[in-house]
């Protein structure tokens, strides 16, 4: 079973939804994961919890508390589309309570070559691996509400 970095979103509401992606092989560098946690801090509102190695090495410490912003829910989430370097499979992950607010103009995608975007691909792709344990890329990363 492959290394996971977990990082666990507190929204408005007091619920909680996770973060995990597959990570590089042994574990990465605590640095590279600080790099990730903070770039999720970077485009989530909520609240961060910390990071989590799945060999249950807690790696950041962040809060539990509830965020003040009550724009912060779960529901509405970042959908992060990368594909594997070498098979070009595709996978996703999701990171809850979205920061709107990074969108531009006219769009529903962050832009992954400045900013918050850039801070997020660049520490994905630091530690990421697909299931097959290949180098990643981050192609995608788009605003999208839970259906209920």
């Amino acid at each position: 079973m492959p290394n996971r970095v977990n990082v666990p979103v507190i929204d408005a509401s007091d619920e909680v939804s996770t973060v995990s992606i597959i990570v590089t092989e042994p574990a990465p560098v605590d640095g590279d994961i600080t790099a990730f946690f903070d770039a999720i801090d970077g485009v989530s509102i909520g609240t961060l919890r910390e990071s989590i190695l799945t060999n249950a090495i807690q790696k950041d410490v962040g809060s539990s508390a509830i965020p003040a912003n009550k724009f912060a829910q779960r529901e509405l989430k970042w959908l992060c589309k990368y594909t594997d370097n070498t098979t070009l499979d595709r996978f996703r992950f999701e990171v809850p309570c979205a920061d709107a607010s990074l969108l531009g103009t006219s769009t529903d995608f962050l832009d992954l070559s400045a900013g918050a975007g850039l801070a997020l691909k660049t520490a994905f792709q630091a530690i990421a691996r697909s299931k097959n344990g290949n180098a990643v890329t981050l192609n995608s990363v788009e605003l999208v509400g839970r259906n209920t």
